[in-house]
């Protein structure tokens, strides 16, 4: 039946006795990709037939699996159309630099990761992360890249077409003066005001201080010293 309708019919087979998907959608990316189908193994999972009200009888999955299978392969390649004219655009823009800059090189990197930090940077390309930083603060002035994360540090970048992720990453919580790493926050309990009482203040007396008796404590250590000496004579 070729790759794709066996496929899809073995998909259906392999849920029906009850396995679950993830091995099954590996194992088709592999046999797409050894019979030359896919040239690089890409995660086609065609999630949108496993929607409800999606009727599971053979006639009416398999036609919806196929054509979840063919939007997802879709959306990566316009996706993978966009990333590579911005990497070429971004290349182009970043190339006025010296002699031995490395600038082109970095957008390569960027290029090639989904989001890169500083330090991940300066790892690939054998340079100081103070070097990195500044790389990526030139790019993100000139609007080549942009910044995925909401914080000023542990700062993840990306090229500019993949700037919907700053949608996706939401910032990072402030934490409430006074309030402990830890503490459950207090939510829906409502403010007591401070009672300020006159007549408590004015009976309130502060406590004598404790002054503990150590004399039992020093008569005990002194027989021990004399245990001790009438040993070592």
């Amino acid at each position: 039946m070729g790759p794709l309708l066996g496929g899809a019919l073995a998909f259906r087979q392999w849920i029906e006795t009850g396995h679950g998907r993830v091995p099954l959608r590996g194992a088709l990316v592999r046999l797409w990709c050894e019979d030359g189908l896919l040239r690089t193994p890409l995660p086609l999972t065609g999630a949108a037939a496993f929607r409800s009200g999606t009727s599971w009888t053979a006639r009416n999955w398999v036609p919806a699996w196929l054509s979840a299978i063919g939007d997802e392969a879709e959306a990566i390649r316009a996706m993978a159309r966009a990333l590579e004219a911005s990497w070429r655009q971004a290349r182009l823009q970043a190339g006025d630099q010296r002699r031995n800059s490395r600038a082109s090189a970095a957008i390569d990197v960027i290029a090639a990761h989904p989001v890169i930090s500083a330090t991940s940077l300066a790892a690939r390309l054998s340079m100081s992360i103070k070097a990195a930083c500044l790389l990526l603060e030139r790019f993100l002035e000139r609007g080549l890249i942009v910044e995925v994360t909401h914080r000023s540090a542990r700062r993840l970048f990306a090229l500019r077409d993949m700037e919907p992720l700053q949608e996706v990453v939401q910032p990072r919580q402030k934490t409430i003066p006074g309030r402990k790493r830890g503490t459950p926050r207090a939510t829906g309990m409502p403010e007591v005001p401070p009672v300020e009482d006159s007549s408590v203040q004015r009976d309130f007396q502060p406590l004598e201080r404790w002054a503990p008796d150590y004399s039992e404590l020093e008569a005990a250590m002194a027989e021990v010293d004399l245990l001790c000496r009438r040993s070592q004579a």
